[in-house]
């Protein structure tokens, strides 16, 4: 197949990339300001982003957790009081029964502990339990109804008129009684201190289906129940605390983990620009990080072949230019020594080395236009195969010389193109330099043609090719 010179290859392609060393200065942007220094890190902002979520809904559920379970401690408290309670309302509901009004509970403050003592002390005898605050350390013992209920009850271990096991020790009903008031439907006190507390149970007391009374109980949650919640919540807090940290650190591990490729991008990027070509960084993932990685090796391989070809190039130039300098010094030498007569055959070889210099200079420029993006073309219309037929014109001395055989099959109709013919025309004689120079005695077969709609030139023969 056709071998194409460097130059040849650019000019078609009418693209060339080249490859320098970053110096330090890349780090100062085009208005010459330097890189600022981020105030964090991204993996500090990562970092804070999970522990800021993870506290902010740890914080939202313990509040939610806090209000609820308080709520539901109060309305477990107040059913457990009201279960005390229905003892208190049936000695009432009795009492209304056998003196069918509240007289005397308005007007004998005495019956009013009287009866709330056996209502706690039937309570007691039940298996109810109070709070350890309204215990009574005596025992409680026979006693009759109407004794000062300043003093509590005492409950023998094993009383006479009572079997079984021991008994609990019965509340104060003094105490008890502070909480609780009497009133009747229409709100007035019966029975019972008043209470600026706000009522926190109200229960009916009823008579044949009537209601007759209200049984208030005022106050808030017990401070022994406040203590026992106030214990179940710190502990709670403290283990949504030790949750966050927790939470803190699988994030700091996360965090780390997420930005490892992150880190080793960084790393190889600092590695090129101090020109090794060969990084790489492994490619762990699929997602978007893991595409990033294969992006930077396709990159650094890129790169690498570039500079590999601007080796090559500069390898080529090198060749090429001396060629022609070792001639012209040879000739000069030679004129010099008397070896050969200044004459027109001098001359004109003294001519040919020096257009050849010309024409690799020319193509220097014009790499170095493509390079910038500032190569200009004129286009116009052309004739392809008349433009074929006077580069083979041109370098028929070339190729005869070389012993390369033309085999040029035009087509009948005009291929007419739009093009640059002086651009057109070099990238031919490179290519028939190419075949003179690199497959010497072959054969160059050249051929046009349109393949849909579109004008088609093939130059190919039997020398080596170049790998693509």
């Amino acid at each position: 197949m056709m071998n194409f010179g460097y130059f040849g290859q650019i000019i078609k392609n009418q693209l060339v990339s080249f490859y320098s060393t970053p110096k330090k200065s890349s780090l100062v942007n085009q208005q010459g300001f330097g890189v600022r220094r981020p105030f964090l890190s991204l993996f500090t902002k990562l970092f804070l982003a999970f522990v800021f979520h993870a506290v902010l809904l740890m914080g939202l559920m313990m509040f939610a957790v806090n209000h609820q379970v308080r709520s539901e401690f109060r309305d477990f408290l107040q059913q457990q009081e009201s279960g005390r309670l229905r003892y208190v309302i049936g000695v009432l509901e009795q009492h209304y029964a056998i003196q069918r009004s509240w007289n005397l509970l308005e007007h004998q403050r005495i019956y009013w502990f009287i009866i709330l003592q056996e209502s706690l002390r039937q309570a007691v005898l039940e298996g109810e339990n109070f709070p350890s605050s309204l215990r009574n350390p005596r025992k409680l013992g026979p006693r009759n109804l109407f004794e000062d209920f300043d003093e509590p009850f005492e409950l023998f271990e094993s009383s006479p008129d009572l079997d079984g096991p021991r008994i609990r020790k019965p509340p104060k009903a003094r105490e008890w009684g502070r909480n609780l008031t009497l009133v009747d439907t229409k709100g007035r006190l019966i029975a019972g201190q008043p209470s600026n507390q706000n009522v926190v149970l109200r229960l009916p007391i009823n008579y044949r289906d009537r209601n007759v009374a209200f049984l208030q109980w005022h106050g808030n949650v017990p401070q022994s129940g406040l203590r026992f919640l106030e214990r179940n919540l710190q502990w709670l807090w403290f283990f949504g605390g030790s949750l966050v940290l927790l939470g803190a650190l699988i994030a700091w591990l996360v965090s780390r983990q997420l930005l490892k490729p992150v880190h080793e991008l960084k790393n190889g990027t600092e590695k090129l620009r101090e020109h090794q070509l060969d990084t790489r960084i492994p490619v762990a993932t699929s997602d978007e990080l893991g595409q990033l990685a294969q992006a930077f090796n396709e990159m650094a391989a890129a790169l690498q072949n570039y500079e590999y070809q601007r080796q090559q190039w500069l390898a080529d130039t090198a060749h090429e230019l001396r060629t022609p300098l070792s001639i012209l010094k040879g000739e000069i030498e030679a004129l010099e020594d008397g070896v050969r007569s200044f004459d027109q055959n001098s001359l004109a070889s003294l001519h040919q080395e020096t257009t050849r210099l010309q024409r690799i200079v020319e193509d220097l420029r014009l790499i170095n236009h493509l390079e910038l993006g500032k190569l200009e073309l004129f286009l116009r219309p052309l004739e392809l195969n008349k433009l074929v037929t006077e580069a083979l014109k041109q370098a028929q001395t070339r190729l005869e010389a070389a012993r390369v055989k033309v085999n040029w099959t035009p087509t009948q109709a005009e291929l007419l193109i739009n093009g640059d013919y002086d651009r057109m025309h070099q990238v031919l004689l490179n290519l028939m330099e190419n075949t003179a120079r690199h497959a010497p005695e072959s054969n160059l077969e050249v051929r046009s043609g349109f393949d849909q709609n579109e004008a088609v030139l093939l130059l190919s023969d039997n020398g080596p090719g170049v790998s693509e």
